[in-house]
């Protein structure tokens, strides 16, 4: 019997350790479907909330593990995830913030992509 396919899905996850982030992801993403749709050589647009320069702590937006993880899922896949992120936060104005949640963001974003098997 095939699993029923959910148009949204809430799973909890204990912590942003990458590897807690990154089961989680998965366990959604397998309800609503999965990424059977991503082919190799797509370019994915992946767009976080980017509601205010905070530090992750604040959880204000996106956290920069859970944006990483989703990229290194469709990286996986064979996609390349896009520069959304960035091209998000210049688009809202975000001024550079060494403690705000959007450089997290990009430079977590740039280290996954330089080194997507290793992190």
């Amino acid at each position: 019997m095939e699993k029923p396919r959910y148009n949204a899905a809430i799973v909890p996850c204990q912590d942003y350790d990458a590897a807690n982030v990154h089961a989680a992801l998965v366990e959604a993403l397998e309800a609503i479907g999965g990424l059977d749709w991503v082919k190799s050589g797509m370019t994915v647009g992946i767009k976080p909330n980017l509601a205010s320069a905070k530090a992750p702590e604040y959880a204000v937006c996106t956290h920069p593990v859970m944006v990483a993880e989703l990229a290194r899922l469709l990286i996986e896949k064979g996609a390349k995830p896009s520069d959304a992120a960035k091209e998000a936060a210049a688009l809202s104005g975000f001024k550079k913030n060494e403690n705000s949640q959007i450089n997290s963001i990009i430079l977590y974003y740039k280290e996954l992509k330089n080194n997507p098997k290793t992190n």
